[in-house]
């Protein structure tokens, strides 16, 4: 056989390989080995990479408290199981958590539901997703938005809302879960008058706002209910156009 060296050494390259893999698809999967603190509060369990102590904690605390008030005001609130977040140090650890949306500001794992939010400062209740443009939001917003998410799950399951997404309608459970969280990235005033005037942004922000925009109309104006808006049968534009916030008039 040729080459016996070089043939053994390839295959501990690939055997080395293979256990990084294995080992890194475990992290993602069990991201609780590299977050080694937790926090319980209601039905909060937050882990960390440090602990949360003093003035931190009770910054923390007061923010699980605002998120709670703003998941309450949606008719499919409930209190069935434990919300676990995990709070990324920095981008860098993020990124390694959520590889394919390491732009986002946090993520919702299907299935899980497992929150990861990226780089968060709790005291100053923001987080950043790394963008210059629309790149800060409010801590409490954003995991209200994402654990939103997750009470559709429970409420819907799973598998109707990834037919919703695979059938381009995901946006609308985007829209929801930024109406609970009562705040989008892009700002109101601005998003408002562009809508009124015709115009379409060009980032995911000013998207989730358009969105956004739409369901309040529907919930605030029409009455709709939580299945309505996320797997029901309208047109964002004709709502908008109903809500006046287009230059379309009926």
């Amino acid at each position: 056989m040729p080459f016996p060296h070089l043939r053994s050494s390839l295959r501990v390259v690939k055997g080395g390989a293979v256990l990084t893999a294995l080992v890194y698809a475990a992290l993602l999967t069990f991201p609780r080995i590299a977050f080694a603190h937790a926090l319980d509060h209601g039905d909060f369990r937050v882990y960390t990479t440090e602990p949360v102590t003093g003035a931190d904690r009770t910054a923390l605390v007061a923010l699980l408290d605002r998120v709670d008030q703003r998941l309450a005001t949606s008719e499919i609130y409930g209190r069935e199981g434990t919300h676990r977040v995990y709070l990324a140090p920095s981008h860098r650890w993020f990124a390694f958590f959520a590889p394919g949306s390491r732009h986002a500001f946090a993520i919702n794992r299907r299935l899980t539901h497992d929150v990861l939010v990226n780089a968060s400062d709790v005291s100053a209740n923001t987080v950043r997703n790394g963008h210059a443009d629309n790149g800060e939001r409010a801590l409490d917003a954003v995991l209200a938005h994402e654990v939103t998410h997750t009470l559709l799950a429970r409420a819907f399951g799973d598998l109707r809302l990834l037919r919703a997404d695979a059938a381009g309608e995901g946006l609308r459970q985007e829209g929801y879960c930024d109406y609970v969280a009562g705040e989008t990235s892009f700002d109101t005033e601005r998003g408002r008058a562009m809508l009124r005037r015709g115009e379409r942004g060009r980032s995911a922000s000013f998207e989730y706002f358009r969105w956004s925009e739409a369901v309040r109309h529907l919930v605030e104006a029409e009455g709709a209910t939580v299945e309505h808006v996320v797997l029901g049968d309208w047109d964002v534009d004709d709502v908008l156009a109903r809500a006046g916030l287009s230059p379309r008039r009926w």
